[in-house]
């Protein structure tokens, strides 16, 4: 279906007025228009683009009466044309906006009347083709088109005839298909069933397992604790016997002191430098080095013999099994 020309493109659209303003390379209307010695006007990049094309050692052209140039031409801007296309161009904005409405009103009646059946391309044009290349139902205009040149394309007629002769081998395809597959969901059914009840099994065996795995860790747990406890006191006593020991070499440091504070007082000096005698033979007595470091006793747990949880364990699984297998030799 024709459509409404909407833009500079379509100036010529019925007016002798824009046809007079169109340029003969894009046949839109005059863009940046210039003229050519021989009098012709041409869009200034349209006629740029066309000599950009004129090879070394060939004439330069005029597109309309062929003028010959052996240099490019020199070319001024028509400044009238530039002026009237400015006015033809509000005057169409103004007829534009009323064929725009009238455009969109006939292309939603076409689209609402087509549906599912319009090109979603050419939306006024009906799908008639299908493409098997690019698998996309054509319009006769999208089939025509260089994006499907070479593409497998066919009638829908075509196409419909071929497919319903195919049916009944698909359909008995599906069938066989449909046969196989209930016997496989049985198959599977029963699988099922079997994997339930070895599932539910492992599950005792484990758990019972587990159960006297907890309770052979819980009596290690319970022996550690005390062993670790007799080690940790003997450390804590350690700990409190330098504790004393420094608490009374405290004490002598501190008598010491009070004892020098009370000789600085001496005014006699027979009886000062007797008391200083006697102060400094004490003094070798009293160990005091408080630049020294403490040096923590050591607190080692490597003594305690920890379980090797999975080694015991298992022996003592193996221990019962064989127990057990004598057991029954016996009967």
């Amino acid at each position: 279906m024709a459509r409404f020309l909407g833009d500079e493109e379509g100036a010529a659209e019925g007016s002798a007025f824009g046809v007079e303003l169109t340029c003969s390379v894009c046949m839109g209307l005059y863009r940046e228009p210039v003229r050519l010695p021989c009098e012709h006007s041409f869009c200034s990049p349209c006629i740029r683009q066309v000599f950009a094309t004129v090879e070394e050692g060939e004439d330069y052209r005029c597109p309309i009466c062929r003028e010959s140039y052996q240099d490019e031409p020199a070319m001024s801007k028509h400044l009238v044309l530039v002026r009237l296309v400015e006015a033809y161009s509000k005057m169409k904005d103004k007829k534009r906006h009323t064929h725009l409405e009238e455009v969109e009103d006939l292309d939603d009646a076409v689209e609402n009347c087509l549906g599912e059946r319009g090109c979603q391309i050419h939306r006024d044009e009906v799908v008639t083709h299908l493409c098997f290349k690019e698998w996309e139902l054509m319009c006769p205009l999208c089939v025509s088109s260089d994006h499907h040149e070479g593409h497998t394309t066919k009638p829908l007629a075509e196409v419909t005839k071929d497919w319903k002769k195919m049916l009944p081998d698909i359909i008995e395809g599906l069938e066989e298909t449909r046969a196989k597959l209930s016997v496989q969901i049985l198959q599977y059914t029963e699988l099922e069933e079997k994997a339930k009840g070895e599932i539910s099994d492992a599950k005792e065996r484990t758990e019972e397992q587990i159960d006297r795995l907890i309770e052979f860790l819980q009596n290690e747990k319970e022996r550690l604790m005390i062993d670790m406890q007799h080690v940790g006191n003997s450390h804590l006593d350690s700990i409190h016997g330098l504790q004393s020991q420094t608490t009374r070499k405290l004490e002598d440091c501190e008598n010491t002191i009070s004892l020098f504070e009370e000789a600085s007082g001496v005014q006699d000096q027979f009886t000062f430098v007797k008391d200083m005698m006697d102060f400094m033979q004490r003094m070798e007595t009293l160990v005091i080095s408080p630049d020294d470091e403490i040096v923590p006793p050591p607190l080692n747990f490597d003594g305690i013999p920890l379980p090797s949880v999975l080694e015991t364990w298992k022996n003592e699984e193996a221990g019962e099994d064989s127990d057990d297998e004598e057991d029954e030799d016996s009967y």
